[in-house]
């Protein structure tokens, strides 16, 4: 605001500057103007004789004098050459007396214009603005300097005229500066209101609340930041959920088997359970304990693919037999939901260079989603095919497909669809993430599709390792 005012003010001088120059040298001229053409009409209309004025048409000059003085507010009178008054046209007579016009003023007008402000040697009771200009007759053919010509006028007329200006500059100072703070404050309101908006949610976010957003108005800078802004709190509060989910199923996955485990053991050591019935009580203790290693096993197949610096033990590898191996050790669980494998026969053996075991793993966790998911008496079809840079492996199940809002984040680590588990009671939501690393570290690329009745995963993966 100080800035604007302070470029206003320079601005506003230098316009008042010119202006009051501009119109001061505009009415300087004009009254030289005035003064040049009364001495030519008094040149023109007299001439000296015996040290006197010969008026031929002193009327005349009379007249236009008159015209002047009323027209212009200004006195005019002529003086000889001895600085006596020898006709006027006076507008100020309150201000004007009689007297004679010095000698000297009239030696200085004879070399030079005259431009003072002065009282012209007490002719006038206060100083005026006084112009005088030499009048020379070339009546008898030689140049004479018959007397003088003087204007004379109120000075003031140069200090009103600026009191003017500086009255106008003043009001439109003080309403620029008006509509100016308003406007400013109004933009700054603007401005700073999404800023404020991020303020505020982002401390709500340091208080673990995602849930605020900030209101999009436009398309400049502060709108793409608030964009943005609220994209990143969308991600947070997601991440967040995720994490929420990923808490509550892992402590479910730890607290059932370990309940199971405590239970029947205490119970078999405390005799409870009775001795014929060990075995088969053990053998549920086993199951959970297979169950506790899946999860661990799971837990550090994450960690180790999210270490960077890992590396692919390649080596030539048939796609077909490590599919058709993953389907033998699902057979049980798709023979009790009688679900139809479909395609594996069309499919020929294709060979490409990959880490066996991790393949073998994304293949798996892929195979392990569709029986999971596919409803009983569904199908699985398997399609796979190649070209000469890379080959592509389909997996579709029946089933009651993936909300398209949940798409997006089916890869995402910790993420489930069913978080109900009314389908899912096993899964921790890991799966599917292992899966796109595995094929991210092949160089290779995953997609899904999914409509209310059928998911589809297709995966891309090179024939040769770059």
């Amino acid at each position: 605001m100080s800035t604007i005012l302070v470029t206003f003010l320079i601005l506003a001088g230098m316009i008042f500057t010119f202006i009051t120059d501009y119109w001061k040298s505009e009415k300087e001229e004009i009254f030289i103007e005035n003064v040049r053409y009364v001495s030519n009409l008094v040149a023109n209309n007299s001439y000296v004789e015996n040290n006197n004025i010969v008026w031929i048409n002193g009327d005349a000059v009379k007249i236009f004098m008159d015209t002047l003085s009323n027209s212009m507010n200004i006195d005019i009178f002529v003086t000889d050459t001895n600085g006596n008054i020898i006709i006027s046209s006076i507008f100020n007579r309150e201000n004007f007396q009689t007297g004679i016009v010095s000698s000297k003023i009239i030696e200085e007008i004879s070399e030079h214009p005259y431009a003072k402000i002065c009282n012209l040697n007490g002719i006038y009771k206060s100083d005026q603005y006084i112009l005088g200009e030499a009048v020379y007759s070339t009546h008898s053919g030689q140049k004479t300097l018959i007397g003088a010509v003087f204007t004379a006028t109120n000075p003031e007329f140069l200090s009103s005229f600026r009191q003017g200006m500086i009255k106008v500059f003043i009001v439109a100072l003080i309403v620029a500066s008006i509509i100016s703070f308003f406007t400013i404050r109004w933009l700054s309101y603007n401005m700073t209101k999404p800023l404020n908006q991020m303020a505020e949610a982002a401390s709500y976010m340091a208080k673990g609340d995602f849930t605020n957003r900030v209101q999009v108005n436009g398309e400049d800078e502060i709108a793409k930041l608030g964009t943005a802004f609220n994209n990143m709190a969308e991600s947070l509060n997601v991440s967040d959920s995720v994490r929420r989910n990923f808490i509550a199923n892992l402590s479910h996955e730890l607290k059932t088997p370990m309940t199971t485990i405590t239970g029947f053991i205490d119970g078999i050591l405390d005799g409870v359970i009775k001795q014929e019935n060990h075995t088969r009580y053990l053998k549920i203790v086993s199951s959970e304990i297979r169950r506790l290693s899946r999860l661990v096993r799971k837990m550090l197949d994450l960690s180790g693919l999210d270490n960077d610096n890992v590396k692919l033990n390649l080596s030539k590898t048939d796609l077909l037999t490590e599919i058709l191996n993953v389907l033998l050790s699902f057979e049980s669980k798709i023979n009790e939901k009688d679900i139809q494998i479909r395609g594996i026969s069309q499919c020929k053996h294709i060979f490409i260079h990959a880490d066996k075991d991790m393949l073998h793993q994304a293949i798996y966790n892929l195979i392990e989603n569709a029986v999971k998911f596919t409803q009983h008496g569904g199908y699985i079809d398997i399609t796979l095919t190649k070209n000469n840079k890379s080959c592509l492996l389909a997996i579709e199940n029946s089933g009651k497909g993936i909300p398209q809002k949940e798409i997006k984040f089916v890869f995402d680590r910790f993420y489930k669809t069913d978080k109900s588990r009314s389908e899912d009671k096993t899964g921790i939501g890991l799966g599917l993430y292992i899966v796109r690393k595995i094929i991210l570290l092949h160089k290779g690329s995953i997609e899904v599709s999914s409509g209310e009745k059928k998911t589809i995963f297709t995966i891309n993966l090179p024939i040769k390792q770059l």
